[in-house]
């Protein structure tokens, strides 16, 4: 499995409007070709700048924001997960049977026994390191710039934070590799969930999908990143119940290797209640797979209301099909709403946004 890389893709989207140096913090300063940046010289640097793009707002970037907030215009593209580690929102994305899950797992393992603590003691976690100060630095952010509007919404309805927002998604790499359709025969296999994370909701599912003659479908499951525990739980509940046609992607793949895999999926399965997988999901409307999203996933209105054929992981059907008109439709919506050139149009506009701010 191969993680989908929002860094790059928003390096990319950055790096094509001319006049904008990027600098990468994570466990470091590192520059546009992710070579070190002296932390002296990025400080200096920092000091001489209008404008800070935070990307995955984390521990680290949350003080650089906390140091010069109050004198920059402070701009973050939230990734839906840097908003979600935050207490309020834990298990909120849970279906009933992976909330006893992680409670099971919790109790098996220290770091299990702290999720149970942070899960007791919502509101209590928000007021200590790192979420203490990650909510600090929210306060100090000019603009919220989320995948899906759902994203915001969240926040605003869980933090009641007055900040402002612009909605925008990346680049996919796909516009950049430009894989072929194959003509497979039989492409009947299907693609659930993106990673080891429990917001994938395996569990139910896996039950949902066990009642129905699967035959000699492979049901591919991507493990290779997040929790181990709960991977080796997925792992030997597919197997148990679905033991014939379940296969783990449990380590990374080229990029060339998971596209052809993803060729063969008719259909791809994201179980998440909320705005998740977004660089799964564009590779399956690309290769004509019937895509199945929850219909309490900020990413199904997103697509829906842009006249998408999407279905519900509610109503998952093994005959559901889309027709060649479309397939066709959904490709041609997607550069309309995910390509370079409407996406590279609203970061433009959004430099305009900034510079009234």
């Amino acid at each position: 499995m191969i993680r989908s890389r929002m860094r790059f893709h928003l390096r990319n989207l950055i790096g094509n409007n001319a006049g904008h140096e990027i600098f990468i913090v994570e466990n470091g300063f590192y520059d546009i070709d992710e070579k070190p940046v002296p932390e002296n010289e990025i400080h200096n640097i920092l000091e001489n700048v209008n404008t800070i793009f935070i990307h995955f707002l984390d521990e680290e970037k949350a003080r650089l924001i906390n140091k010069y907030g109050l004198e920059k215009k402070i701009v973050w593209f939230c990734w839906g997960a840097d908003a979600y580690y935050l207490g309020k929102f834990d298990n909120k994305f849970l279906l009933p049977k992976t909330k006893k899950i992680r409670l099971l797992l919790g109790l098996k393992s220290f770091k299990g026994f702290k999720d149970i603590i942070k899960f007791l003691l919502k509101s209590s976690v928000d007021k200590i390191a790192p979420n203490k100060i990650v909510l600090e630095a929210i306060t100090k952010i000019d603009l919220i710039v989320p995948i899906v509007d759902q994203d915001y919404e969240n926040l605003k309805k869980y933090y009641d934070f007055d900040i402002d927002k612009y909605q925008l998604n990346y680049i996919n790499n796909v516009f950049y590799h430009q894989p072929k359709v194959k003509n497979i025969k039989n492409r009947n296999n299907i693609l659930v969930g993106n990673s080891a994370s429990l917001t994938n909701n395996h569990v139910e599912f896996i039950d949902q999908i066990s009642t129905q003659n699967l035959g000699t479908k492979k049901i591919f499951f991507p493990l290779s990143y997040g929790n181990n525990d709960y991977a080796n739980y997925v792992k030997k509940y597919a197997l148990k119940k679905i033991s014939d046609n379940a296969v783990f992607l449990d380590k990374y793949l080229p990029f060339e290797e998971y596209l052809n895999l993803q060729n063969t999926c008719q259909s791809l399965v994201m179980n998440h209640c909320r705005q998740q997988a977004l660089g799964n999901i564009i590779l399956g409307i690309w290769f004509g797979s019937n895509i199945f999203l929850r219909s309490n996933s900020g990413l199904y209105k997103h697509f829906t209301e842009k006249g998408f054929k999407i279905f519900k992981t509610e109503e998952f059907d093994l005959n559901t099909q889309l027709s060649e008109d479309e397939i066709e439709v959904n490709r041609s919506l997607l550069h309309k709403w995910h390509g370079p050139q409407y996406l590279n149009s609203r970061f433009n506009n959004l430099l305009k946004r900034i510079d009234e701010i």
